[in-house]
């Protein structure tokens, strides 16, 4: 079936459709629901995508009831099936709908591969019509615009509840809906997503540039706040948080939001002066090292462990992202150190114990899955893009050390991860979401293609390329409209740039959690593209306007908090979506997060152009 190039339009109203526009005319005040369809047919092989929201139409295995955080079964998984939460999805055939509101996606905007015709489908919309969020929808071939949003199901964390459909009074007048329906030639996922990055703007949204504060007074802020309330002089390390005698997450993670993250960040920002609290925390990192070469994942102010698998039997539980990290920062750490006249040979001697580790684990099972026992060195739990940083700490380890098992491993292991962006399905990084999609895969990705183009250059460009495009899908291009009484809204704060986290936790971020967006800007260096930069700029751009100053704090209001965030302090939250309920979009509630780290992270003064 050839699709229809132009919408059926459901209303009450006089519906016109006249250059990329869907105007309903009301002569009355009416109660309605308009929802333009766009039928574009059905085929067995359809990719179905929603811009950090649907990848491939989520159709894949689901573990539902889990709370939060979910958790993988105690005895591990061996399988590399994607197991994902209760998020918006098809059925494994296709069949069912995925029903959401504009606030939802990081673009409005919805998407369909189709291999078998070598065909892209998009269309795009505006967050808004008559004061409200649109809906998008998809279901049996056909994409829907909806105003209000049409909804059997609501999505809050980790569940889908029903829901009645919504209509809204309509006033007389006219009610206008903009759109574009793009139908393009496609030869892959990849060339996809590339569609996508190239197009993502094009509805004209606006975009416009965030508060801007110098660098160095945000650094200065951030680093002060890490010395005055995330030190534990007692056991002599960084922690993840500052309530960390309250709640053992906020006490040690030993990558992803904390650890040896917070430490480089810290060094980077402070030279010298921070090196002995620096290697303290690092000495710390290598008091949790197994005779594997692996390292324990968390622990609490008191000693206890606990592991990727967060509850009791799953102590030994590693993170293949988290080893990465530990690996890829740690290593940048010692070259600091030594740089500053601070080197300690027990750090090199550590780090190539895990490079070792690592490349014994790919070497063995050609994966790093996404769990690793980390007293064995056996994989617990297969699938996922978890490990997508560790080509990348493999080449710092190769750069640093010279050991060539390092770069073979790297680049094998660069390729084996690779088809998960050739699939368009990258996720499994963030400890607390199963194996869902998220953005830090889809950087860590970027970042390490970018790392072996530039040790072995060829098709490695091309890849970073595509996993850039991927990326891209992450990132709020625009900036989106606040309830005007929300904290957002009352503060002008601007989403251009900010970072989707993944399919369950449905909010978008300052940053992206927890690296610096470097990668982007060397990828536009060697193509001579400056949308990668342009992008980084944005990203990093992004986050001043969301650290509480003293001259402009921000209210506490999500999940019953009150007050005001700390000065100095990032909340992780830009809510966009109503997953935390309506009253949720754009508030926050008073945890300072790993965002902090991101900054600090980050180059320079840029703002978007």
């Amino acid at each position: 079936m050839g699709a229809e190039t132009t919408p059926c339009v459901k209303a009450k109203g006089r519906v016109e459709i006249n250059g990329g526009k869907i105007s309903v005319a009301y002569a009355e005040k009416t109660r309605d629901r308009i929802e333009c369809a766009f039928d574009i047919g059905r085929a067995a092989d359809d990719y179905i995508f929603f811009p950090a929201a649907a990848y491939d139409g989520n159709r894949f295995e689901v573990k539902k009831n889990t709370g939060y955080p979910p958790e993988h079964d105690k005895g591990g998984r061996q399988t590399d099936g994607v197991l994902i939460t209760d998020v918006p999805r098809l059925e494994p055939d296709g069949g069912g709908a995925i029903e959401l509101t504009t606030g939802d996606v990081s673009v409005p905007c919805a998407g369909v591969f189709r291999p078998s015709e070598q065909r892209a489908y998009f269309v795009w919309t505006v967050q808004q019509a008559a004061d409200v969020n649109l809906g998008l929808a998809y279901s049996d071939g056909i994409i829907t615009v909806s105003c209000p949003a049409r909804r059997s199901t609501i999505y809050t964390m980790a569940k889908l509840t029903p829901s009645p459909l919504e209509t809204k009074e309509f006033p007389a007048g006219t009610v206008e809906i903009p759109y574009r329906f793009d139908i393009l030639p496609c030869s892959g996922t990849e060339e996809f997503f590339n569609l996508y990055f190239a197009r993502r703007k094009c509805m004209g949204l606006v975009c416009e540039r965030p508060l801007f504060r110098a660098k160095s007074e945000l650094n200065a802020l951030q680093t002060a706040l890490f010395d005055s309330s995330q030190w534990c002089e007692e056991k002599g390390c960084y922690t993840s948080g500052a309530d960390y005698t309250e709640s053992r997450y906020e006490f040690w993670q030993a990558g992803w939001v904390g650890g040896s993250v917070t430490a480089y960040a810290m060094l980077l920002r402070g030279g010298r002066a921070a090196a002995d609290r620096v290697k303290r925390t690092l000495d710390f990192l290598l008091s949790s090292q197994t005779q594997a070469g692996l390292f324990y994942y968390g622990c609490a102010a008191n000693g206890t462990r606990y592991g990727s698998g967060y509850t009791a039997g799953t102590e030994k539980w590693l993170s293949a992202r988290a080893a990465g990290d530990i690996l890829y920062y740690t290593v940048k750490c010692a070259s600091l150190l030594e740089s500053c006249g601070e080197y300690e040979k027990k750090y090199d001697d550590a780090m190539i114990r895990l490079a070792d580790a690592l490349c014994l684990i790919f070497e063995r099972e050609g994966c790093f899955g996404q769990i690793i026992d980390c007293e064995t060195g056996e994989i617990v739990v297969r699938g996922s893009s978890s490990g997508a940083i560790i080509p990348a700490a493999l080449i710092e380890a190769y750069r640093r050390y010279g050991d060539g098992r390092y770069m073979s491993a790297a680049s094998k292991s660069g390729l084996a991860l690779y088809g998960a962006v050739r699939r368009g399905y990258v996720g499994g990084g963030p400890g607390d979401e199963l194996q869902c999609a998220d953005s830090e895969s889809a950087y860590a990705m970027v970042e390490s293609m970018v790392a072996l183009y530039e040790e072995e250059g060829g098709g490695w460009l091309g890849r970073a390329v595509n996993a850039a495009a991927l990326l891209s899908t992450w990132v709020v291009p625009y900036d989106y409209v606040f309830p005007a009484d929300s904290t957002f809204g009352r503060m002008g704060m601007k989403t251009t740039g900010t970072v989707f986290a993944n399919l369950q936790n449905k909010h978008s971020a300052p940053g992206i959690c927890t690296y610096s967006c470097g990668a982007l800007k060397r990828l536009s260096e060697y193509t001579g593209d400056g949308r990668y930069e342009q992008m980084r700029r944005e990203i990093v751009g992004a986050i001043p306007q969301y650290m509480a100053t003293d001259d402009r704090p921000i209210p506490l209001k999500l999940n019953g908090a009150t007050g005001f965030l700390r000065t100095g302090s990032i909340n992780e939250r830009v809510n966009m979506s109503d997953w935390e309920g309506v009253d949720g979009i754009g508030e926050i509630f008073g945890s300072a997060c790993w965002s902090g780290v991101a900054l600090l992270l980050t180059d320079g003064d840029e703002v978007p152009q």
